[in-house]
């Protein structure tokens, strides 16, 4: 919370990916991201963007979300992308920390007392910034069970981006 306040005070606020964001976060995650040359942000896929104080777009997050029939929801952030300029400084942690608001925007919600489950994959060098946000992080290689829906068992094929993290949101 107080990363949040302190990042507010300077100015940094964030929002709703809207339609004329797409492009520039596109953009960054194929730059940004290992092996994401050709990423494209689907039309319905959500996102987050934080904007500095000057109003440009300092970060962003990208994710698909989706409903199981017993009420759970899965939410696999597919891009987590900060400008140089802004790295270090609490952003990405905020950003992570911001998606259970964001998915009450969208209207995704859990019904009947299921689970809402946030999950996606990154370098193993990135995972004391997702466990400083609250997610549980896979050993890399590992597989990653889904507590939603069917249970299904993922595996990544992609060796950059090796470890799973994970949280219910």
């Amino acid at each position: 919370m107080r990363l949040a306040q302190s990042l507010v005070q300077k100015g940094y606020t964030w929002q709703q990916m809207e339609a004329g964001d797409r492009s520039h976060l596109q953009v960054r995650c194929r730059a940004r991201l290992a092996g994401s040359a050709s990423f494209t942000i689907a039309d319905h896929d959500g996102g987050i963007v934080c904007v500095d104080s000057s109003g440009k777009i300092a970060g962003g997050l990208v994710f698909m979300a989706a409903n199981f029939p017993e009420g759970s929801v899965s939410v696999h952030v597919r891009a987590l992308v900060v400008e140089p300029t802004h790295e270090r400084r609490g952003v990405a942690t905020v950003t992570l920390n911001m998606l259970p608001q964001v998915l009450d925007g969208y209207g995704v919600r859990a019904t009947n007392g299921a689970t809402r489950l946030a999950y996606g994959g990154c370098e193993p060098s990135a995972a004391v910034l997702y466990r400083k946000a609250g997610y549980e992080v896979s050993r890399p290689g590992a597989p990653l069970t889904l507590e939603v829906g069917t249970g299904a068992s993922v595996t990544s094929d992609n060796p950059v981006y090796s470890c799973w993290f994970k949280r219910a949101i």
